[in-house]
């Protein structure tokens, strides 16, 4: 009975000891953060050109290729001309763009809200799409391989 009562405060003990973290072994010295430096601007950036694509539910971010910028937002694809932002193309997509974009110059493929990835290829024509097993706000990695026609999209998975 003694020895079950002290196995019982000492397993107690040690389910208790791992909340105290490291703070159980710390010192009360601070650390003050070190005071920031200053800085020479080596580059100054200007902006060339913006263009809307409308709102979008998440965080896309455009993609940008030796020729080209692809975005998306609300329900719709853009290509974009990367030297002064004109609309090449744009389509609509089979739902609300979710995560995207992704490319390898000659595929482009988005995530919609029906848990579908598109893809298209880069004059803007639908190639085909796929259900996937869950959600993923992830923008698609597209990788042209040399043994086929149809590029390897990966998405990963929330």
């Amino acid at each position: 009975m003694f020895a079950k009562k002290i196995l019982t405060g000492a397993v107690a003990a040690l389910m208790v000891l791992p909340m105290a973290g490291c703070s159980f072994f710390s010192t009360p010295d601070t650390h003050e953060p070190a005071e920031l430096q200053d800085f020479k601007e080596l580059v100054a950036a200007k902006v060339s050109w913006t263009a809307d694509v409308g709102e979008n539910s998440g965080y896309l971010v455009p993609v940008v290729t030796e020729n080209a910028v692809y975005a998306a937002g609300e329900n719709r694809l853009y290509r974009l001309d990367r030297t002064n932002g004109e609309k090449v193309w744009e389509v609509e997509a089979g739902g609300s763009v979710t995560a995207g974009v992704g490319t390898d110059g000659m595929h482009v493929a988005l995530v919609t809200d029906k848990g579908e990835v598109e893809v298209y290829n880069d004059e803007g024509r639908f190639a085909w799409r796929a259900p996937l097993s869950a959600e993923t706000q992830v923008a698609p990695l597209v990788v042209r391989v040399w043994w086929s026609l149809r590029p390897l999209i990966r998405v990963s998975l929330l």
